[in-house]
């Protein structure tokens, strides 16, 4: 098997008496198989723009790629986007079946003037909108628009990506409902993936 180059002095061949020492009932094969594999892995991770994350309470140690900020506000909105990354690759690598639905947020205005049209006169059977981003996984929408009142989902019969941008944006009132309403926008809290719902995806 090739032996694998990690900078230009450390080979993945050369990491194995050191592993050794520490797993001694494990084979120079079998470790050479795991090394190879975290490698690969960590390498496939971080190419398409993931954070990696390797810990060990047993061992005692704490290893970390990516950015780190003492900036509150700087690592809240960076933490968005990773996760918003996140959240596509493993959309992908779930081979997660698309429900047909498309997603885009509305602001306090667009909501309030939505129920109003909905109370005057004979019902409207078509609700314009203007500049729309739609997207096919609700969660990054909620992501990337953290302040907006509402989400709104709209059946489409057409797979547009994982993104798509729409200047003017004709929805069928019965192919539209609402996802998500807002009381206040969220917070870090909100959107941590240890206490929100990802569980579908990730």
């Amino acid at each position: 098997m090739e032996n694998i180059t990690l900078n230009n002095e450390i080979t993945i061949n050369s990491l194995i008496p050191k592993v050794k020492e520490k797993f001694p009932l494990l084979s120079d094969e079998e470790i050479l198989k795991i090394l190879r594999h975290g490698w690969t892995r960590y390498y496939r991770y971080n190419l398409m723009g993931g954070d990696v994350e390797i810990k060990s309470y047993n061992n005692k140690y704490w290893f970390y790629t990516g950015q780190l900020t003492k900036n509150s506000i700087n690592w809240f909105n960076y933490y968005r986007f990773k996760l918003s990354k996140r959240l596509r690759m493993m959309y992908t690598k779930k081979k997660i079946k698309w429900d047909g639905y498309y997603y885009f947020a509305i602001t306090k205005d667009e909501y309030k003037k939505y129920f109003e049209v909905k109370r005057r006169g004979p019902k409207r059977k078509i609700f314009p909108f203007e500049n729309k981003k739609l997207y096919k996984i609700p969660h990054e929408c909620r992501l990337k628009y953290i302040g907006c009142k509402a989400i709104i989902k709209i059946k489409h019969h057409t797979d547009l990506g994982p993104t798509s941008f729409k200047h003017k944006l004709e929805c069928e009132r019965d192919n539209m409902e609402f996802w998500l309403i807002r009381e206040k926008p969220d917070t870090f809290k909100d959107i941590l993936v240890e206490t929100n719902n990802y569980n579908d995806i990730l």
